[in-house]
């Protein structure tokens, strides 16, 4: 049946300073499904973007005083059960302000802002750095590159999924994955662990000479030739090009992203191999709730979200290439890439000081003492991130603030009620989509006391982070 949020957006459009705009309208399929689409979209020259990127995720309900909208941007490290987590939570590539603080390990496309300006291109994980002044090629330790460098980080980690009878599933990391291979005596190389430093470089302050380093340690981890690596003093280490992007002229920002909306076949993309987003391809043919940023053929730029409800019959999100669909028929686009999606989609604007939200406001609650089902209910904060856009007008500056929220949300105080108690979990999942542990129940109930289907393995099969 459906529930309450299995229901069309009214179409409209809201219009806020600096010419952005957030349009709203649904999409009906020929199957009788149908999708929400949010577009926020602005002209180039009379806004500026810009990222929020920070070591934990964090709350949407974090704003600064000059930030028009904010929309939850690239995939990251999801764990429920690890022994530690990362310094970065970001995955791959991560730049902010001008400096380089995660590399990638892998080839993907990226997002990156320039001067204020979104763009996108494919950065392949290797270059050149420089260590304690000689120049070496390094590559990401998960490319098939030679090279006189490897380069090890947060994307080296692979997450699997086990069952657990309370939650349908967890997401575990393989505690192997944390430590670099261990090389064999006969091996002349060393790994090095770095931390960044304020210059934009990186300082050594551990060396493992046979390997096992842990990566969750440091900010960077580079497997270099023993012979130039001190091990008894200090290691200075400067990135000097990651793939087309150099030093002397890095972006503003920059994240790696999903796959290009020009991709010819989504399932045969290398991300649905990447076992650090889990077991589950992220963009396999199947409908879920989908985000992308693209440059229109409008002379805007867009951030769009695709909204669905996991588990619904007529609300179920859409494919990747039901995304580049729309768009194409809409206005067309000259370059595009999805972002994560799932879970951690999500829009919000400032309007006349008050913080919506838009669409994934759907959640799974657990049940109460005494009961046996589950129910679908609205949660306005969704989950916490560590990479945002944020869009200003042009000069105007990014102070964070928490901003008082309207009754479209709810008071702040409940909010940060439902933010402070318990894990995440407790907030419940809609990619895990928790299965009651009684058997046999096929059934949950929606906010009304009617039954709304159980989530199936397809539903939760999407692999999101």
């Amino acid at each position: 049946m459906k529930t309450e949020v299995d229901r069309p957006v009214e179409p409209g459009e809201i219009t806020l300073d600096n010419g952005f705009k957030l349009d709203m309208h649904p999409h009906f399929f020929d199957d009788g499904t149908f999708t929400n689409s949010y577009d926020l979209n602005w002209a180039p020259e009379d806004a500026r973007a810009a990222m929020r990127i920070t070591p934990r995720p964090e709350s949407m309900l974090v704003h600064a005083p000059g930030v028009s909208a904010s929309t939850s941007a690239t995939f990251f490290t999801f764990l429920d059960e690890a022994s530690a987590i990362p310094r970065q939570a970001s995955l791959n590539l991560i730049i902010s302000e001008g400096r380089i603080l995660g590399m990638p390990v892998v080839d993907r496309e990226a997002l990156y802002i320039r001067d204020g300006e979104l763009a996108m291109d494919h950065i392949a994980a290797s270059g050149e750095l420089s260590l304690n002044g000689r120049t070496l090629t390094w590559a990401g330790s998960r490319t098939d590159r030679d090279a006189q460098s490897h380069v090890y980080g947060n994307g080296n980690i692979r997450v699997t999924l086990r069952r657990d009878p309370k939650t349908g599933s967890k997401r575990c990391l393989d505690e192997s994955s944390r430590f670099t291979p261990v090389m064999p005596a006969v091996e002349s190389r060393s790994d090095v662990g770095f931390m960044a430093s304020e210059d934009g470089t990186f300082t050594s302050v551990a060396v493992a000479p046979q390997g096992g380093m842990d990566i969750f340690s440091y900010d960077l981890v580079v497997r270099c030739p023993e012979e130039h690596v001190n091990r008894k003093g200090e290691n200075r280490l400067a990135i000097k090009s990651i793939g087309s992007l150099r030093a002397d002229n890095l972006p503003d920002f920059a994240v790696s992203s999903g796959p290009s909306l020009k991709t010819p076949d989504f399932f045969a993309h290398p991300i649905n191999q990447d076992p650090s987003l889990g077991t589950r391809p992220v963009f396999a043919d199947l409908q879920a709730i989908r985000m992308v940023v693209y440059g229109g053929l409008d002379d805007r730029t867009h951030i769009r979200l695709f909204d669905g409800r996991p588990g619904s019959s007529t609300f179920p999100g859409v494919t990747p290439a039901q995304t580049r669909d729309i768009i194409t028929a809409d206005i067309g686009f000259t370059w595009g890439a999805h972002v994560d999606g799932g879970g951690s989609a999500r829009i919000s604007i400032v309007k006349d000081g008050v913080l919506r939200s838009f669409g994934n406001r759907q959640y799974l609650k657990w049940p109460r003492p005494g009961q046996d089902y589950f129910l679908w209910e609205r949660e306005p904060p969704g989950r916490d991130i560590p990479t945002r856009f944020e869009l200003t007008g042009p000069g105007r500056a990014r102070e964070p603030r928490d901003l008082d929220v309207g009754k479209y949300l709810g008071p702040v105080a409940d909010l940060r009620t439902q933010l402070g108690g318990g894990s995440p979990r407790n907030r419940a999942n809609p990619e895990s989509a928790p299965l009651h542990p009684s058997a046999g129940r096929e059934n949950l109930r929606n906010p009304h006391g009617t039954p709304t289907r159980r989530p199936t393995e397809r539903d939760r099969g999407i692999g999101f982070s």
